[in-house]
């Protein structure tokens, strides 16, 4: 149980690891002037990192721990469960920042004139594969951190 707890706090710090670092590596690629920078300035790598940290814990503590225990409750060892389980949390995870501005907009009359709908809801799609990618990564990591615990359906759970 020790190293599941390790795991929890390690795993998700694959997400702000992996964004942090597209976002340097693009800063780098513009410096040399071959693509255009979608991160401006070293401000705005630093929010998105810390953005994604946040989600990380959140997806984790919300959705992993109920999760996981739900896995070692069924006695689930497999490899494929906990990329399976962190790619949906983390597609149910990123829909918490669109709900919010849905919630935001919703009494506000002009908000159709500045959502296209059909675009925010291709927008949904692409950052729920996107945060599931990212689960599924934080899930995998946590599976190599954590290790298989053989565990039959009688055992108990601490």
């Amino acid at each position: 149980m020790r190293r599941a707890v390790i795991a929890f706090v390690i795993a998700p710090l694959a997400v702000p690891a992996v964004v942090g670092s597209i976002g340097v590596l693009s800063a780098v690629v513009h410096s040399f002037e071959l693509f255009p920078n979608p991160f401006p300035d070293i401000p705005m790598i630093i929010e998105f990192t810390a953005i994604a940290a946040l989600l990380s814990y959140v997806g984790a503590v919300v959705f992993g721990v109920p999760g996981y225990l739900w896995l070692r409750k069924h006695g689930i060892t497999t490899f494929w469960a906990w990329p399976a389980l962190g790619f949906g949390a983390g597609a149910v995870t990123v829909l918490a920042p669109f709900f919010m501005v849905f919630l935001w907009t919703l009494g506000d009359p002009s908000a159709g004139d500045r959502f296209h709908r059909p675009a925010l809801l291709g927008a949904i799609g692409i950052w729920m594969l996107l945060g599931g990618a990212f689960g599924a990564l934080v899930g995998a990591v946590h599976r190599f951190i954590a290790g298989a615990q053989k565990m039959g359906r009688s055992d108990p759970v601490n």
